[in-house]
């Protein structure tokens, strides 16, 4: 589920001011000339009323716009005097509500909005009660609370109730598209996957091109069902749409990139979500909106985090509160717009507490706001928690884990649950309490997998509605071309009754046959529909239980990485680097897994991108050290898990015995990985610029652990392996690249089996 703190950051100061109105300012100024021209009372009526709604309904309006309405509605009110037409005398209420609403004044607004819904409800006019009810909705945008979104929820339902089975299918569609974004707000995304079809199937009725809204939404619900990759396409599609519009879309613009952003964090890009978020933090500081350049400075300021930069994240975030004010509205929903938490964050990175103290101090108060936004709250109570661990007050911090903990059961929000159930194991892991810390990470891993399992089922309950939509509409597509190829026989045998009775016969009896015969044809094809949608349903099936299983590898290796974790700091010299050592190799096994249930090719393994990312990992496992670089020489090849998990691991052995014993006395050199395919052969070099390998008495070099293990590892691999002192150490795979895998498992030897090292 999408952090709904994000999510909320994203609509407060975003949040898309839509009205019924569509009118922009070249058609607002057509308007006012035909002021200037004879007319009809009724039409001048409607002129000076659609000005009026465009000028109280502009974001930002000025003080001569808003008396530039009321001068529309007086002008108005006026005319309908003499006409007397209790239609037009809503029409002039309804106007004067919106002006009510753009000058501030929201309790006139609402009281006069009220009575004009009693009086259409008493009229029976559908079509403006539904605008009416829409525009109340309208009075409770900007206000996250629980009570609040409720409450526009109801107006809402009230405006589509109104607006179904009238011929309004563009309001219709924004109703629903509205309802859908509350929904997602209140953990409701399964009913706000039905209303977001349901906007924009209405849009599509009514040849409406403006749904960038509603595409981003889906986007952003695809992200909480973790089909990153989905939301990515619907949110760059809403972006697409958005810029080519003559619509004033800044905000959605700005919201959409917020939301790219966000997902490619999720892909573990980082580098590529900056230029979005840097794009949204443009428009917000063309906006002059302060509280929004400060939420998204934060998203910016954890991006830079997540990329392991926390002193560029310290200088960007300090720049930007030079350059702008603090908000003042500090009673908002979202707390003081991410400001303390960012620097609470940024100053534990780089572990200078003493100034991250002060940041929690402030924390602390902030998390007193009785407005605060739950989701919000939830995330200063785990900053909170964790700092206070970190710097070893565990009284404190068990204090705010137990306020997160009934906060997070309250709500339901169980990923936040999962993320509590981790903060306790490494609680429990720093006061030395390792039964209670395995029995808080098991905990946690199962509501992961319980989440995981419920997005899955979600989606093939989704699949299954899209299918039988389809069906349906297959359905009747089908039956309306029967329906008309039956209106052109009767045709036809009306025109050969007038000719001759003989000739009726004889059409009669071939049409017979004609339809005989595509009954069975439609039978025959029935039949093998049905049969190629019952395999399609069984492979999808397929594809997703290989990728549960994928999945729930990788957590429990990881559940073992972090036990790993807790025994290594009561270990020392030998016991740790065996443990160091495993941790290692089960993460080479667990990232391959990882993978494979994020690829849509579950069967094999990119090795270039894995690689990358494993020898990054190794690097960062030493430290990073300045002395060594890592140079990679690797060509896009795919292979098997079978393959990919033990070249993986011979990898690991020899990248850490360079890292460990190449380069003494922090020497400066490199290790090269080279990985290339040669007439249906892999051959893989790790070389190093190291001291090279020791030779035995025999004049062979000497062995090892984990020279066995790549030689046992080798075997597996049907390749062989050669040692080389050139200029270092020169270590050479070849195996033959198998085209068909039977099995994933990787068998080792007793005596070399990595885990019990």
């Amino acid at each position: 589920m999408m952090n709904k703190l994000k999510v909320i950051i994203g609509l407060m100061l975003l949040t898309i001011v839509v009205k019924a109105q569509v009118i922009n300012q070249r058609y607002a100024d057509s308007l006012s000339s035909l002021l200037s021209k004879p007319a009809a009372d009724t039409d001048r009526i409607n002129t000076l009323l659609r000005l009026a709604n465009y000028n109280s309904h502009l974001r930002n309006a000025s003080a001569e716009q808003l008396k530039m309405a009321a001068t529309y509605i007086e002008t108005a009110r006026r005319l309908n005097a003499k006409l007397k037409k209790p239609a037009y005398t809503n029409f002039v209420l309804f106007a004067q509500s919106g002006l009510y609403k753009g000058s501030g004044n929201a309790t006139a607004g609402k009281a006069l909005l009220n009575k004009v819904i009693d009086s259409l409800k008493a009229a029976h006019d559908k079509v403006l009660l539904g605008k009416a009810y829409f525009e109340m909705s309208e009075y409770y945008t900007g206000d996250f609370l629980q009570h609040t979104m409720l409450e526009r929820i109801r107006y809402l339902q009230l405006a589509i109730s109104a607006f179904e089975g009238t011929n309004y299918l563009v309001e219709l569609a924004r109703c629903y598209r509205f309802l859908a974004d509350l929904h997602q707000l209140t953990n409701d995304d399964a009913i706000a996957f039905k209303e977001v079809r349901t906007a924009l199937k209405y849009y599509s009725q009514a040849n409406f091109k403006e749904i960038q809204g509603a595409v981003a939404l889906l986007g952003r619900l695809y992200y909480e069902e973790g089909d990153y990759k989905q939301a990515l396409h619907y949110e760059l599609t809403a972006l697409k749409i958005a810029t080519n519009s003559t619509q004033d879309n800044v905000r959605l613009i700005c919201q959409i990139n917020n939301n790219i952003g966000f997902t490619y964090l999720k892909l573990n890009e980082g580098e590529k979500s900056i230029p979005y978020f840097t794009e949204a933090l443009k428009i917000a500081e063309s906006e002059k909106d302060n509280g929004t350049v400060y939420l998204l400075a934060a998203n910016i300021a954890s991006a830079y985090l997540k990329l392991n930069q926390p002193q560029k994240a310290q200088y960007f975030f300090e720049d930007i509160n030079k350059k702008y004010a603090h908000p003042t509205d500090l009673k908002y929903e979202g707390g003081d717009y991410g400001i303390t938490q960012t620097y609470l964050r940024i100053f534990m990175a780089l572990k200078k507490y003493d100034r991250a103290k002060h940041y929690c101090d402030k924390l602390i108060q902030t998390a007193k706001n009785p407005n605060i936004n739950l989701y919000t709250l939830s995330g200063y109570y785990e900053a909170i928690a964790s700092y206070f661990i970190e710097t070893g007050n565990y009284d404190e911090a068990l204090g705010y884990l137990k306020k997160n903990k009934a906060l997070v059961t309250s709500v339901k929000d169980f990923p936040g649950m999962a993320r509590n159930y981790t903060l306790w194991f490494s609680l429990d892991t720093a006061r030395n309490n390792y039964r209670s810390a395995v029995s808080n990470i098991i905990s946690a891993s199962h509501i992961n997998d319980s989440l995981f399992n419920a997005t899955k089922s979600r989606q093939i309950a989704l699949l299954q509605v899209e299918y039988e939509t389809d069906k349906k509409e297959s359905q009747i597509r089908f039956l309306n071309q029967n329906a008309v190829i039956e209106k052109a026989k009767l045709k036809q045998a009306d025109l050969v009754k007038n000719v001759t009775a003989g000739g009726i016969v004889l059409l009669l009896v071939i049409a017979g046959l004609l339809y005989k015969q595509n009954r069975l044809r439609q039978k025959s094809n029935e039949i093998v529909t049905q049969k190629n949608e019952l395999l399609q349903s069984l492979l999808t099936e397929k594809e997703w239980l290989l990728k549960e299983i994928h999945h729930r590898v990788k957590n429990n290796l990881h559940t073992v990485i972090c036990l790993l974790e807790s025994q290594a700091a009561y270990l020392e010299e030998d016991a740790l680097r065996a443990i160091e050592s495993s941790q290692n190799r089960i993460y080479a096994m667990s990232l391959i897994h990882q993978k494979l249930y994020q690829s849509d090719d579950i069967k094999t393994i990119n090795m270039d991108t894995y690689l990358a990312e494993f020898t990054q990992y190794l690097s960062d496992s030493f430290g990073s050290p300045g002395n060594i670089r890592i140079y990679l020489a690797v060509e896009k090849i795919k292979l098997s898990v079978a393959q990919a998990i033990p070249l993986g691991l011979i990898i690991n052995e020899a990248v850490t015995n360079a890292f460990k014993y190449a380069f003494p006395k922090k020497a400066q050199g490199s290790i090269t990985i080279e990985l290339r395919e040669t007439d249906k052969h892999v051959e893989m070099v790790i070389a190093d610029t190291g001291i090279g390998m020791s030779y035995g008495t025999s004049g062979l070099i000497s062995n090892s652990l984990g020279l066995d293990l790549m030689r046992g590892l080798t075997i597996e691999l049907n390749g062989d392996i050669r040692f080389e002192n050139d200029g270092g150490t020169k270590i050479t795979v070849t195996f033959p690249l198998e085209t068909l895998i039977v099995s994933n498992d990787v068998q080792l030897p007793q005596h070399l089996n990595p885990l019990e090292i």
